[in-house]
């Protein structure tokens, strides 16, 4: 639970962030996947929601 208080506190004081840039930015040093796994769980509980941009969907 810790970890997603650091993410919550990161993504308040830094909103639309990647999950990269969040990785990078909390305290506690995670792997990618479990940021990932953190930011799943936060959208499923509805506490932060998912922004899908124009970057991410489009080949280069």
């Amino acid at each position: 639970m810790e970890i997603e208080n650091l993410v919550i506190e990161f993504l308040k004081q830094n909103s639309g962030t990647s999950s990269e840039e969040i990785r990078q930015g909390i305290s506690d040093k995670k792997s990618f996947a479990t940021i990932k796994r953190v930011l799943s769980k936060l959208v499923a509980k509805k506490l932060i929601f998912k922004i899908i941009t124009k970057k991410r969907l489009t080949k280069e």
